[in-house]
């Protein structure tokens, strides 16, 4: 975020990018140029302590109105208030309960965390081998969601649910 020109250099050039960010608003910063640039892009995140995750495919060259990031999850909620290190990134330890016990790291498994990074793999390959002659399987849907255990929205553990969602016509971005 503290360097968007170099954030609008490198997504100029790419083929595809590929988010792994943290926050909603770095996400936006991404979503903002990419779109500008119409640069696929392939989002991934974790939920709570990698309980699951999803991935998320922006795919300006695709046929048809693709969503973008911001269709699908909206704009970013406004975060003047939260405190921030001098980098810029946020500053947990300030946060109004990290003196509490309730306030702790939230480590998920890198096996878990793996299997979202091979996801969005994964759709990275399928999105840079579409139209050119390489044996590979497009992934019809642009949104998945995996969890690795039943909880929250997930019934069973190693469920997925595709998810398909149109672009939003009043998209700010």
């Amino acid at each position: 975020l503290k360097d968007r020109p170099a954030l609008r250099e490198g997504v100029r050039d790419a083929d595809c990018v590929l988010a792994c960010t943290d926050t909603q608003r770095s996400r936006a910063v991404i979503n903002e140029e990419t779109v500008a640039f119409r640069t696929p892009t392939i989002y991934a995140g974790a939920f709570e302590r990698a309980y699951g995750g999803n991935v998320v495919r922006y795919d300006p060259l695709a046929s048809g109105e693709q969503p973008c990031h911001a269709c699908i999850h909206g704009p970013p909620e406004q975060m003047e208030d939260t405190p921030r290190n001098p980098d810029g990134s946020f500053d947990y330890s300030a946060a109004e309960d990290a003196e509490s016990s309730e306030f702790a790291a939230e480590p998920g498994l890198s096996a878990d965390v793996g299997f979202i990074a091979l996801l969005q793999t994964r759709y990275a390959l399928a999105t840079l081998a579409r139209n050119t002659d390489r044996d590979a399987t497009d992934i019809p849907y642009d949104i998945i969601r995996w969890g690795n255990r039943a909880r929250n929205e997930f019934d069973a553990p190693f469920q997925r649910d595709w998810i398909g969602i149109e672009r939003d016509e009043e998209c700010p971005v």
